[in-house]
């Protein structure tokens, strides 16, 4: 996952959490890596927070926020030096209503959203940690991804682990052995997620605008240059 929107009412949250949000929630048509993502920690699951999206490990030197480690792999979460205490101890949901990838298999690269079919909230596996000391701490995040199901092949060979139920999200932040957080990485049903090409505007980081979200009409296998 590169980018991904973030344009949900509090009320949506409230209710599919049981949770009360006290403040207006800053959305984004696009939340790209280092910026604040608006998420959900197992270890107090009664509010949201907002952690920037890059995870900064408990034992990093510097302290820094590169952008290389917004996203963790299901394969290796639990053996990689930065993601192998995080998958243990620090779990989190990710809130998003879409998220964008691109067109991999031509010779072009195009946009597309992808989205749950019934645009509900889209609800995404994580890992979070905490570095510094004493009263400088910044918290932040990854997203774990897997490989991707039948939909989402068509343009990406990877997608983040969506968590389709309300069960299952409010199981993901208990107290799971590493056992069963790993059981629960894997790809969404095929029915659950609808992909559809966006404007190319897509392609510029800066842009932030509800176009964003409009479908484009070009069939999804249908892309000019694409390769056979």
């Amino acid at each position: 996952m590169r980018r991904y929107s973030f344009h949900i009412a509090k009320e949506t949250i409230e209710h599919q959490f049981n949770i009360k949000v006290d403040k207006p929630l800053p959305k984004s048509y696009q939340i790209i890596p280092k910026q604040a993502g608006c998420v959900i920690l197992n270890e107090d699951p009664s509010r949201v927070r907002f952690l920037n999206w890059g995870l900064i490990p408990a034992d990093s030197k510097d302290g820094i926020n590169d952008g290389r480690l917004i996203n963790a792999r299901m394969e290796t979460i639990s053996s990689q030096p930065s993601f192998r205490m995080p998958i243990r101890t620090k779990r989190c949901l990710i809130l998003a209503d879409s998220y964008y990838d691109w067109n991999d298999k031509g010779l072009k690269k195009y946009p597309y959203r992808i989205v749950p079919h019934n645009k509900s909230l889209m609800v995404i596996a994580g890992i979070w940690d905490t570095w510094g000391k004493g009263e400088f701490l910044i918290n932040s995040f990854s997203a774990i991804t897997t490989k991707s199901n039948g939909m989402v092949q068509k343009i990406a060979n990877r997608m983040p682990v969506v968590i389709e139920t309300k069960e299952e999200q409010i199981r993901w932040l208990s107290d799971l052995t590493l056992k069963e957080s790993l059981a629960m990485l894997h790809p969404p049903k095929e029915d659950f997620l609808n992909v559809y090409r966006i404007t190319e505007k897509a392609n510029s980081s800066k842009y932030n605008a509800s176009d964003l979200h409009n479908e484009v009409s070009v069939p999804l296998n249908n892309d000019t240059n694409t390769k056979n």
